[in-house]
């Protein structure tokens, strides 16, 4: 039998050479080894959390990372992790829970900051996200993603000018971060569509409706575009109109930047249709949108339309 300390040296050697799913076997193995001490049982729940959360399997890695945690206490590191991966399942409750702790115990940590922040404005308290990113700012102004993190919690307060003012900013201080040029291209197109409803509501009632309708469906346009040239079947294509009509009717959030939406609804009939090639970092590349922004729609189409797995409604579409 392979003892403890060569399955961890083996499990290493393939962690470090990229070859994470080879090195699964051995972190199992040394899970069952008899009599493993704590920190080799901690060692392996930690890597196969790093291993399944790296491939967001979210539901391992949140099983690996919580026996870390019951095992090695609230260590910084692995509240950062396992908050992050309920965030990422759309439980920010839970991880910004996780979260605080982790900046308690490590309050000047940016990474934390960051997480904590996004966390926030995820679940929609952009004011409170604003003093975290000001703070974490005012001691370290090197982290690029504080300064977006900053801006989408303005523009979460409709505080347009103040996010330009700091996404500028920080493309003269950042210029080759295409994060912070894909910020600046959406802050553009909402205000875009501020003045674009500003003529609707001027203009008479019919003009409005029929102007509001249309631009309401630019997502779902968009997205069977996107649907067609990734070569997903004709019946994908319609599910993406049924769901996106579906969600006009049911939705609490309404498109602001269509892209971002036709970005979430691709996403959406992807996993319906158990495509896992299409991620939501492609789709963020493809629609020039942040792949946070593509997270957000994917939870609110799939908690509001209380989407389940091969959902019929957008999937079967027999004669």
């Amino acid at each position: 039998m392979e003892s403890a300390v060569w399955l961890k040296e083996k499990a290493s050697s393939l962690v470090e050479s990229g070859a994470y799913g080879e090195a699964i076997p051995y972190l199992e193995k040394l899970l069952r080894l008899p009599g493993a001490k704590p920190y080799d049982t901690y060692f392996a729940h930690f890597t196969l959390g790093e291993i399944h959360y790296d491939a967001r399997s979210w539901s391992y890695a949140q099983r690996h990372f919580q026996k870390a945690l019951d095992i090695g206490g609230e260590d910084p590191l692995v509240l950062l992790l396992l908050g992050q991966v309920y965030s990422a399942q759309g439980k920010h409750n839970k991880g910004r829970s996780l979260l605080e702790k982790a900046w308690k115990l490590k309050p000047h940590d940016t990474t934390i900051e960051l997480s904590l922040g996004t966390c926030m404005c995820l679940q929609g308290e952009f004011e409170e996200a604003e003093e975290v990113f000001r703070r974490a700012i005012r001691r370290d102004e090197s982290a690029h993603e504080i300064h977006v993190g900053l801006a989408q919690s303005l523009m979460g307060q409709r505080r347009w000018d103040e996010a330009k003012a700091v996404l500028e900013e920080a493309r003269e201080r950042f210029p080759m971060v295409l994060a912070i040029r894909h910020a600046l291209k959406d802050l553009e197109k909402i205000d875009q569509l501020e003045e674009f409803y500003d003529w609707v509501m001027s203009d008479a009632i019919g003009n409005y409706l029929e102007s509001e309708n249309e631009y309401d469906n630019i997502p779902a346009k968009l997205a069977q575009t996107a649907l067609a040239e990734l070569h997903l079947p004709a019946e994908a294509i319609e599910g993406a109109q049924k769901m996106w009509d579906d969600y006009l009717r049911v939705g609490y959030s309404m498109p602001r930047v269509p892209e971002v939406w036709a970005a979430g609804v691709v996403y959406t009939i992807a996993k319906l249709y158990n495509n896992s090639d299409i991620s939501q970092a492609e789709l963020a590349r493809r629609f020039e949108v942040s792949p946070a922004s593509v997270s957000r729609v994917f939870r609110a189409l799939s908690d509001e339309l209380k989407i389940k797995e091969h959902d019929p409604r957008y999937t079967d579409f027999r004669r």
